[in-house]
Formats: structure tokens, C-alpha cells, sequence
């Protein structure tokens, strides 16, 4: 008597195939090699404009302060919210193309 096949060889290579991948994503997490961002790392929290200082130019600005405040914290300009926003939000400023903004 033969016994019969549990899988064909199709079935096999996707079952070691699916297992490999899930081997992977384990090892690369348990390592600390994935990031799982949260919604609060991707926040687009305000657009910053700049106001150029050009003679003759006159530039319109309100009294009111920003809920911002900003510190140079390494070589770059980082962005503190205020505490009415929230206490611990803190940021890197960067340009258009996500280029950090250094300070001196």
C-alpha cells in the first residue's frame, strides 16, 4: 500500500515560499530592522512661509505668535508645539523636497 501525497510540488514551493517571507519579516522585525511609523511620525502639522527682507518691500504680519516655537538642536532648526497644541509634538523643519533646514 502507498500512502498518499499530502501536497504536490506546486503546493509545496508556495507553502516554503509564504513560510520564507514570514520567516523574514519575524527576523528583520525581532531585529529591529523595521520601522513601524505612526500616524503621528507622517503628521503634516502647519506650511511655513518665508518673508523675504527686501528694502522698500513691506510685509504683513500678525501680532499674534505662532503655536511653534523654534530651537537649533544639532545644526537644524527644530519645531516645539506649543502647549496648546500638544506638549510633546516636536518636529525637524524641512523644505519642499524634505531637505532639513540647518541653523547655526
Amino acid at each position: 500500500m502507498s500512502t498518499p501525497k499530502m501536497f504536490n510540488h506546486k503546493t509545496q514551493l508556495i507553502l516554503v515560499a509564504l513560510a520564507t517571507v514570514l520567516i523574514t519579516v519575524f527576523t528583520l522585525h525581532a531585529n529591529g530592522y523595521l520601522r513601524h511609523s505612526s500616524e503621528q511620525d507622517a503628521l503634516y502639522i502647519s506650511e511655513f512661509s518665508l518673508i523675504a527682507s527686501v528694502p522698500g518691500a513691506q510685509g504683513l504680519v500678525s501680532t499674534k505668535p505662532a503655536d511653534f516655537i523654534a530651537r537649533c538642536d544639532g545644526g537644524y532648526l527644530v519645531m516645539d508645539a506649543a502647549e496648546k497644541v500638544s506638549k510633546n509634538l516636536t518636529g525637524v523643519l524641512v523644505d519642499q523636497k524634505n531637505r532639513l533646514i540647518s541653523c547655526r
